[in-house]
């Protein structure tokens, strides 16, 4: 199931490189590497605040590290945890892919259903992680090291570098059973995170209940104000047609309001929509030739 060698033979200290000990009194000290803060949720489809059934803007916590122990994550997720092959299903985290290349996966096709997994980084908790680690194939140093910076009072943190690629991790036995489970029945699966679509040109409302099923027993929560079945195709925020990708009207507006900023200024919005364009002009481009 992975593309490393001799992952039970790994040397943590070596591959850091950080002596047993000095790893040993960071594991202890993890409080005074770490800031946190709250940041307003936004719906991927329109932008704005998100809110809870009683009206009040929702919030995610983000939790940064600093220091040596964003040092010691980022050679984890460089040295370790990069090279491990993961389905191409898996957009979410992975060099090359983003939710434009999740989009365009299940362009074309009719029918569509999205789920979310609720509170996804921080339901994982650290006995997981370590479980997850261990059956994967690394030794108990290495998962132990790997958990621990991986983890923060007791959680996967929300906005340090190994959180997505533990976060594949934990989720990668669920989502082989949900890979052979569509490939059986015609469907398309991404995951981009916590976002699972699922797409087929024909209907396949009778295979939801066994996908939902699925998805319950991984022991993650479904985000049910966030489950749809539609014909209509908007995908990790894009919409679809049969030929080509749309940005959501929300993101066009913000284009057309950077139009009237100066030009050195930052246009992420732009920038966003131009990605879309060219992947809709490369698609053009290998029909026509």
């Amino acid at each position: 199931m992975n593309s490393l060698p001799q992952i039970n033979k790994m040397h943590f200290p070596s591959i850091v490189g950080k002596p047993q000990k000095d790893l040993d009194k960071l594991v202890e000290n993890l409080d005074g590497y770490y800031r946190e803060w709250s940041k307003v949720k936004l719906d991927k489809e329109t932008g704005l605040p998100k809110k809870d059934k009683n009206g009040n803007i929702k919030l995610r916590i983000v939790r940064e590290s600093k220091g040596i122990i964003k040092e010691i994550q980022g050679r984890i997720s460089n040295r370790i945890l990069k090279d491990i092959k993961l389905p191409n299903n898996i957009k979410g985290g992975i060099k090359g892919e983003s939710n434009i290349t999740n989009a365009r996966f299940h362009k074309g096709n009719r029918y569509i259903f999205t789920t979310d997994l609720e509170n996804f980084f921080p339901s994982i908790k650290v006995g997981r992680v370590y479980e997850t680690l261990l059956n994967f194939g690394f030794n108990k140093l290495t998962t132990h090291y790997i958990t621990r910076f991986s983890t923060w009072k007791g959680e996967v943190p929300q906005g340090i570098r190994t959180s997505t690629y533990i976060a594949n991790l934990v989720f990668l036995e669920t989502d082989y059973k949900l890979i052979e489970f569509c490939e059986k029945n015609n469907i398309k699966y991404t995951r981009f995170v916590d976002d699972l679509t699922f797409s087929s040109q024909v209907d396949f409302g009778d295979k939801i209940a066994h996908i939902l099923e699925i998805i319950h027993q991984s022991k993650f929560r479904i985000n049910w104000r966030k489950t749809k079945y539609q014909g209509k195709q908007i995908t990790t925020g894009i919409q679809l047609n049969p030929s080509r990708m749309i940005a959501p009207k929300p993101i066009l507006d913000k284009v057309e309001f950077e139009k009237l900023l100066p030009q050195e200024s930052p246009k992420p919005y732009t920038r966003y929509k131009e990605n879309i364009d060219r992947v809709n002009y490369n698609k053009m481009k290998s029909i026509a030739s």
